[in-house]
């Protein structure tokens, strides 16, 4: 059996041979490494490998392009521009870079150009020459890859790179941030779908991959390796390791709108003027009243049911008060009342202007009776009122024989001082038995 002693190698039979034909296998010394080479020993060779099954194995071209298919692979980044503050991301000192990229779509022969204020992104200090990810601009057509073309007053001239435009700037492209505070060691890919055409598609980035661990965004805050929730501690709040909304320090406080879109609510007592903070009618099984509206005069009032009612005040009802009908309440014309009603009787014989009655001021006449206990000659006739009109408490006379009937009147007439009451009697002779009436006042005291 033949011995290879250059490299130790025994055993190889003479259908193996090195440094014939096309090919050779040689030694590196310096990269501590086999190489494959041609003939010439100018160029290395291809080796035929099939696809790996073991992490160790070595992968054929066909294997690995299908493990990044759909994946633009381009030379990594310095650094990327930066959306988030040292309050959104978690990170002590990190700081937006929004505010200072500028994007002019004209520039560089309508690549367009980006102006950073300041030679700073994501608290990278920049020098010609450098690549950089964009991918926060306001106008998202400026977003892409670029390269820092020139820095003057302080300020940086981006253009975008020869690898990342026009055609070659296609959806799937990807790349590698090396630096900055917040984005170092991350990977972004470009997640736009279609064609995309330079200063004409809206262009957005999605980070691919982290190798330090995970970012907190909106929402979120970071300690250690530990991710947390952020709240306000006053309507929301950590109890017992949930997210909860927050009490304030008054019992039965109600959150408030601002009014306002982004702005926090606040702790306080409902308006109840404001139209924003109510609707519809409270019934008054929850202590309202059932009723939206009113009229002049309505009164409230507990019906059989216990449901509130209007009582409304409808056509002529001045100088009527209220009054119990079964238990639900009405309005009365005073001489409709038996209560608090004083009554005077009188009789009265043959003399005109005979004193009936002194009626106190507001005293309200509600009704006058006049029996005949003994008639009068015929044509004899009694009428009942004051000095100032006679026949004021009674509608016309009443005629003297008619004995045994009472005449009513409803009058309804109020005093407004202390008055006299009289009956004025005419046509009366004295005969025997003696003409009587008897003259009786119902009346009450309003005011």
């Amino acid at each position: 059996m033949a011995e290879i002693t250059n490299f130790g190698i025994k055993g190889i039979g003479s259908s193996v041979r090195f440094g014939r034909r096309n090919g050779k296998i040689n030694f590196d010394n310096g990269l501590d490494s086999f190489k494959l080479r041609n003939i010439a020993d100018s160029d290395y060779a291809k080796v035929f490998i099939g696809s790996p099954t073991q992490a160790e194995h070595a992968a054929n071209k066909s294997y690995v392009d299908s493990q990044i298919e759909g994946l633009s692979v381009k030379d990594p980044v310095r650094v990327s521009s930066n959306a988030l503050t040292a309050v959104d991301s978690g990170i002590t000192g990190a700081t937006s870079d929004v505010a200072n990229i500028s994007y002019n779509s004209a520039g560089d022969g309508g690549n367009g150009v980006i102006t950073v204020t300041g030679d700073v992104l994501d608290g990278v200090n920049l020098l010609v020459g450098e690549r950089v990810l964009i991918k926060d601009c306001t106008d998202q057509k400026g977003n892409g890859i670029y390269y820092v073309q020139s820095v003057a007053g302080g300020n940086l001239t981006l253009h975008r790179t020869t690898d990342a435009i026009g055609t070659d700037f296609t959806n799937g492209i990807f790349c590698i941030v090396n630096e900055g505070t917040v984005w170092a060691d991350t990977g972004w890919v470009c997640t736009n779908n279609g064609t995309i055409t330079i200063n004409t598609t809206n262009i957005t980035w999605a980070q691919f991959s982290q190798y330090k661990g995970v970012t907190a965004t909106d929402g979120l805050g970071k300690s250690g390796g530990g991710l947390f929730a952020r709240t306000d501690g006053i309507t929301t709040k950590i109890i017992s390791d949930n997210i909860s909304v927050n009490s304030s320090d008054n019992t039965g406080e109600l959150l408030i709108s601002a009014g306002t879109d982004g702005t926090a609510p606040t702790w306080g007592s409902i308006d109840l003027t404001n139209s924003n903070s109510v609707t519809n009618t409270l019934p008054d099984s929850n202590g309202g009243t059932g009723h939206s509206s009113y009229t002049k005069g309505d009164i409230l009032y507990a019906d059989a049911s216990g449901n509130l009612q209007k009582l409304a005040i409808a056509g002529d009802f001045n100088n009527r008060i209220i009054s119990s009908n079964g238990g639900l309440p009405v309005w009365k014309y005073p001489y409709e009342l038996r209560h608090n009603v004083s009554m005077v009787s009188r009789q009265v014989q043959t003399d005109s202007g005979v004193f009936v009655a002194k009626v106190p001021a507001g005293a309200r006449v509600l009704r006058v009776h006049i029996d005949i206990v003994e008639a009068y000659q015929q044509d004899s006739a009694i009428a009942i009122g004051d000095a100032g009109n006679t026949s004021r408490l009674c509608d016309g006379e009443i005629w003297g024989e008619d004995i045994g009937t009472r005449h009513t009147f409803e009058i309804d007439y109020q005093y407004a001082s202390e008055t006299d009451v009289i009956a004025t009697i005419t046509d009366t002779t004295v005969v025997s038995p003696m003409p009587t009436a008897n003259i009786i006042l119902e009346w009450v005291v309003e005011g």
